[in-house]
């Protein structure tokens, strides 16, 4: 009788970390396609999250976000964004990066405040995950990673990504969630640069409406004043810019361009006013 061993632990190594890989790429596709589809922050964060938890070995994902502020003396961490089969986990969770508070000791707290990224192989023996790991256990969490991303100002930001399997996160898949960690830094950004431009553009909006409401509340005892001067052209700056605006409408004028043909026409004989009234209603010709 003969028989054969081999040792195939190399090879179901080999196996594992194709599969880490596979489930990294495959999230980093999803979130990617769904970074040039941002519309806001929120919903830009949303997507990310839920590109990455597709593949059923990632249980978790969320972004942290915190902000070094007077009215957040706790340094409180709050959820921008999350998604998974393991949502639970998150509920009632308080956390903070607070230093010298046990709950800003752990692998987010690490990050947000050092900026360094946090590789739990396995929950069950990471060192500083003791205060939740009775938590994790019961959500079925086993490993994790927690990677900075970068943000303007006072705020920071991390991404959380956690999987149902120990020893999930091979260095490939690692290098893969922090490219990804920039491209949402560089996501974020675009997004409030729009959303400013767009309040500045609304802002710029409102301000030529206000100049354009006084133009007219303005040029109205104008015309008064020359119609009071010279009766009998009663109606006649009012006939004018309702002919002006229509030839202007007729050759596809803005309608900002058509507010000063307007303006410009009620007033096109404000020379009257100048003009003593011996002379601009005088019955006879003129010598």
């Amino acid at each position: 009788m003969l028989a054969e061993l081999r040792d195939i632990t190399e090879l179901q190594d080999h196996e594992h970390r194709l599969a880490t890989k596979r489930w990294a790429l495959s999230a980093y596709a999803g979130a990617a396609s769904a970074i040039w589809e941002k519309h806001s922050s929120k919903s830009f964060l949303d997507a990310i999250c839920e590109a990455i938890t597709r593949e059923s070995v990632y249980a978790l994902a969320w972004v942290a976000t915190a902000e070094e502020r007077p009215d957040n003396p706790d340094k409180r961490i709050d959820v921008a964004a999350a998604s998974g089969s393991k949502l639970s986990y998150l509920e009632g969770l308080h956390l903070t990066w607070k230093e010298d508070d046990p709950r800003g000791g752990g692998p987010l707290g690490i990050c947000i405040r050092t900026g360094a990224p946090q590789i739990m192989q396995d929950t069950e023996t990471f060192p500083v995950f003791e205060p939740w790991r009775e938590r994790a256990k019961q959500a079925g969490i086993r490993s994790g990673v927690v990677i900075p991303v970068p943000m303007n100002g006072s705020r920071r930001g991390a991404l959380v990504v956690y999987a149902d399997r120990p020893n999930a996160f091979e260095p490939v898949a690692i290098e893969v969630f922090q490219h990804l960690t920039e491209q949402i830094g560089h996501g974020i950004y675009a997004i409030e640069q729009e959303q400013k431009l767009v309040a500045e553009r609304e802002h710029v909006a409102r301000v030529e409406q206000q100049l354009t409401k006084a133009l007219s509340a303005m040029v109205t005892p104008i015309v008064t004043a020359m119609e009071m001067r010279d009766p009998y052209t009663v109606g006649h700056q009012s006939r004018v810019a309702e002919i002006a605006l229509a030839i202007g409408r007729e050759m596809g004028w803005t309608e900002e361009r058509l507010q000063g043909l307007r303006v410009a026409a009620q007033v096109h004989d404000i020379g009257k006013i100048s003009i003593p009234a011996e002379i601009l209603t005088k019955p006879g010709a003129l010598n």
